[in-house]
This record gives structure tokens, sequence and C-alpha cells, in this order.
């Protein structure tokens, strides 16, 4: 059996309480291979809910 899909790493740039940077990849066996999207995730959303805005591309967050 192979487990692939897409998934979130490269947690970088958190400022406790706002926001953090994470970049979505395409996966295979959960080893990142190909970078899809950069988002960037607000912290405390009322309904606990994951709220995030599309960015460019992070380097940071790729290498992370």
């Amino acid at each position: 059996m192979i487990f692939f899909g897409d998934n979130y790493y490269g947690l970088v740039d958190r400022v406790h309480g706002l926001f953090y940077v994470r970049t979505r990849f395409l996966h295979i066996w959960f080893v990142p291979l190909v970078p899809r999207e950069t988002y960037l995730f607000f912290d405390d959303h009322p309904e606990g809910q994951l709220v995030g805005v599309r960015i460019s591309l992070s380097l940071k967050s790729i290498l992370t």
C-alpha cells in the first residue's frame, strides 16, 4: 500500500496569537516532494477552523 496526497509542512514565521506560514506539499509516504502553494494561516479563529490566505511560495518554508 502506498500513501500519497497533500499535507502542510514547513511551519515558519510564527507570531503567537496572530499568524504563521506553511507550505502545502504533494507527499508520498509522508515525505514532502513537490511544493504546491504557501498559505498565511491565522491563529485564533473563533470556531477553531483553519483560516488562511494564499501567498506566493515561501522559500524559507520550503527549505524548512
